[in-house]
């Protein structure tokens, strides 16, 4: 197998048929070829792909008491309260972290309307929000996400939340 015309000794060999690259600090598109051969040398075959890289990104969820997070409808920028509260869940895509789909290793900070939010929350990927009593308004709810061990891998993403008083 090679990466970019340099050869990876250690993703050969009988029965492998997978590899974990990890990229330059710079991103830039990855060439990778590999060579296969049968035991016996009877049949071969080679093949290519360049794999381009993906900026992070992180997206938002709504989480239910009832069914957990709603991966299958991400929050767009704008989000009417149809209840008194809402816990958004935080999910980071396209980062590289020690621990492959967790989300330790990567920090949150959270905030309400450009302020940062209570330390409790800090770090963490989910937050509870309530709406004030009595008030109609909208709140700009911010997320940024970093990671310590690589400082090229940040990103932030918010959403406006529209509530009234009930």
């Amino acid at each position: 197998m090679e990466n970019d015309g340099d050869v990876i000794g250690g993703g050969a060999g009988y029965g492998k048929s997978s590899i974990t690259l990890k990229g330059s600090v710079i991103i830039r598109p990855l060439n990778i070829s590999v060579g296969v051969t049968s035991v016996d040398g009877a049949f071969s075959g080679q093949g290519h792909i360049i794999v381009n890289p993906q900026a992070p990104e992180v997206v938002l969820y709504r989480e239910s008491p009832l069914y957990g997070t709603i991966y299958n409808n991400a929050l767009s920028t704008t989000y009417t309260l149809k209840a008194s509260e809402i816990t958004l869940h935080a999910t980071p895509y396209f980062f590289s972290t020690t621990i492959p789909h967790q989300d330790r290793g990567v920090d949150y900070n959270w905030g309400i309307n450009s302020e940062p939010v209570l330390a409790q929350n800090n770090g963490k990927n989910v937050i509870t929000l309530r709406e004030p009593q009595g008030i109609t308004g909208t709140s700009l709810i911010d997320v940024k996400t970093t990671t310590p061990t690589n400082i090229l891998q940040y990103t932030q993403t918010n959403i406006s939340l529209n509530f009234t008083s009930n």
